[in-house]
């Protein structure tokens, strides 16, 4: 923000911020210029420690939501590519662990999670289509990887996942 000082109009009294990271590296190959850069952006909404703050809200925000571009330029040509993720955009989080901070994995908790398939895809479905389609609306289409394990803790997760997404692609025609 160093650039910023003594810059007429901004106010010297408003810290401007980007809640992410940001590098470039300069370098020459062969005569040609070459800047490398990388850019993570992290969403204000619904930020937090992993395993404090997981999910999805009523809003279509995911939990630990970041945006990370990749920018190089060489020479006059510049080429960007963007990576999102977050949390998974369902309604669960983590057992309480009654203030037990040395857990390294707290078991999963799927809200809703005696009901019926049908009732939680029901209760899932409507924050996961707003998530789904604000990120449509921005940024087109939209690769998702499931990164989640299929045996074990998270199995649950991802098998909920895959139904309620199943069923929010079906309703947009895949």
């Amino acid at each position: 923000l160093e650039c910023f000082r003594g810059v007429v109009g901004v106010d010297p009294f408003v810290l401007s911020a980007v809640y992410g990271f940001c590098k470039f590296n300069r370098f020459t190959v062969e005569g040609v210029d070459v800047s490398i850069g990388i850019i993570a952006r992290r969403s204000r909404r619904r930020a937090g420690m992993r395993f404090c703050r997981r999910g999805v809200d009523a809003a279509g925000d995911v939990a630990n939501f970041v945006e990370t571009e990749q920018v190089v330029r060489a020479g006059g040509a510049v080429s960007s590519y963007v990576t999102i993720r977050g949390s998974i955009p369902l309604h669960w989080g983590h057992e309480d662990s009654s203030g037990d901070w040395t857990q390294i994995k707290p078991g999963l908790v799927l809200e809703k999670e005696d009901s019926t398939w049908q009732q939680l895809r029901d209760h899932n479905l409507f924050p996961l289509s707003l998530h789904f389609d604000a990120l449509r609306r921005r940024y087109g289409k939209v690769l998702v990887l499931n990164l989640v394990e299929k045996r074990g803790p998270e199995e649950a997760l991802g098998t909920a996942f895959k139904s309620v997404f199943d069923q929010y692609s079906e309703s947009v025609g895949g």
